[in-house]
């Protein structure tokens, strides 16, 4: 199964975020990764990116997540890529058996189209949550409850997401957005064309 990544760096520099150092630990760090430099001054990330094999876009200040998010996803496509790309933050500290426990839910669930690993802040699970149509949410109490879901209202953050790269020839993140948002409108409009979501 091939696997990219995808992230976007703001005014730091790509080899010193926690994305880039979790990565480089990986043994199975998948060998396709876009960055998307949003930041608003020159960091010298051209250079690091191309030191590091990534592929570098942007430069040109920032222009909000959705239009980064999308430019990698075009440039993926231009590139031919056809599997599953793998959403981060430049401040993600990805588990040692992501990419791993990705593939292995990827092939069991080949009916799901987006991927969401379980994030926690302490003990409390903050991603996946359900969201009701009122826009009220709820937190899931425990694993077992957020993986024994119907998937009915179950939204998740962009960050640790994976998404079949079909899914961006029927759904693109909403450019009309900046920041806020981003993540719910996105998956918002992957449901409303009936596109489903598993738990890694």
């Amino acid at each position: 199964m091939e696997l990219a990544v995808l992230f976007v760096v703001y005014n730091r520099a790509v080899n010193e975020t926690e994305t880039a150092r979790a990565l480089r630990d990986m043994a199975d760090m998948p060998g396709c990764v876009y960055v998307y430099d949003n930041s608003d001054r020159d960091i010298g990330n051209r250079t690091k990116c191309e030191a590091l094999g990534w592929h570098w876009l942007g430069g040109g200040g920032n222009i909000g997540l959705p239009k980064a998010y999308n430019a990698c996803i075009n440039a993926l496509e231009r590139d031919g890529f056809d599997g599953i790309v793998c959403i981060f933050d430049d401040d993600t500290d990805i588990a040692p058996d992501y990419f791993a426990r990705l593939a292995e839910t990827a092939e069991r669930e080949r009916a799901s189209s987006l991927f969401f690993p379980i994030l926690r802040a302490g003990e409390r699970i903050v991603s996946p949550q359900i969201i009701h149509p009122n826009q009220r949410a709820e937190f899931y109490a425990t694993e077992a409850e957020c993986l024994s879901s119907d998937g009915k209202d179950r939204f998740a953050f962009n960050s640790g997401m994976a998404v079949r790269m079909d899914v961006f020839r029927r759904v693109r993140y909403d450019e009309r957005l900046f920041l806020d948002g981003v993540d719910y409108a996105f998956l918002r409009d992957c449901y409303a064309s009936g596109l489903t979501a598993a738990v890694i």
